[in-house]
């Protein structure tokens, strides 16, 4: 693995109950110690994409134009976002 992720776009064979443990965890904490033996790590918040906050915060809101980003076809499963 090189990252931790929270989505539920994952092959189905991660259900067997005998390897579930080995891929799902109850927080990013605890994947990424259960991954990569540290409590932090790289990781893809689906539910915030753009988890990287400014430096600051800004005065005024950002200006137009807001792109909308459409996906060709629906996802596979619903998110948990």
């Amino acid at each position: 693995f090189s990252v931790c992720i929270n989505d539920y776009n994952y092959p189905p064979e991660w259900t067997n109950p005998n390897v579930e443990n080995d891929y799902f965890y109850e927080s990013l904490e605890e994947c990424c110690k259960g991954v990569f033996g540290s409590p932090e790590c790289p990781y893809i918040d689906v539910c915030n994409p753009t988890a990287n906050p400014t430096s600051s915060p800004t005065l005024s809101p950002s200006e137009s134009p807001v792109v909308t980003i459409i996906t060709p076809v629906p996802s596979p499963a619903p998110t948990i976002c």
